[in-house]
């Protein structure tokens, strides 16, 4: 079966960001694990729930329901628990929060090294999340996206939403 390892902010995740790939992901059968930097359930950034930001009244409402009710995301493991290799893709979901936890967390560093090393590695990096490749290196110091593409978004997107 195949399996992806979520990597949620406890400091507050982009609802869209994070449940729309988990609910997409386990519509088609991964089996989807979801671990936090401390093991504490993650919490949604509010902003995120208001219609406008998650498209509409029904999908602000789904995405609140499934905050609320997901077994993973209400009994999350810890980061430091869980291995890369168990895992086909780990996801770092997006959300102001990331920036202040997940980011700088050295056992997400290593998920993201050990998810990317060799030709089948697959990682998912999206939104404030992308904040991680500024402090993942190699273990010889190397930048982890020295030599890869990365495709990230502009700062004037971030005038409307702080």
């Amino acid at each position: 079966m195949t399996r992806a390892l979520f990597v949620v902010s406890e400091e507050g995740y982009w609802a869209e960001e994070c449940i729309e790939p988990l609910s997409t992901l386990e519509s088609e059968g991964v089996d989807v694990t979801v671990a936090t930097p401390s093991g504490s359930p993650p919490v949604v950034d509010e902003r995120s729930l208001e219609p406008d930001a998650a498209g509409g009244e029904e999908a602000a409402a789904e995405f609140r329901e499934v905050d609320e009710t997901h077994p993973e995301l209400t009994d999350p493991a810890p980061l430091a628990s869980v291995d890369a290799d168990g895992y086909d893709a780990v996801v770092f979901p997006g959300g102001h929060g990331t920036v202040w936890d997940v980011n700088q967390d050295r056992h997400a560093r290593q998920l993201l090294l050990d998810a990317v090393a060799g030709d089948d590695g697959v990682a998912l990096v999206v939104c404030h999340a992308v904040g991680i490749l500024a402090f993942t290196r190699e273990a010889d110091g190397t930048p982890l996206v020295e030599g890869r593409d990365v495709t990230g978004f502009p700062n004037e997107w971030e005038e409307g939403i702080v």
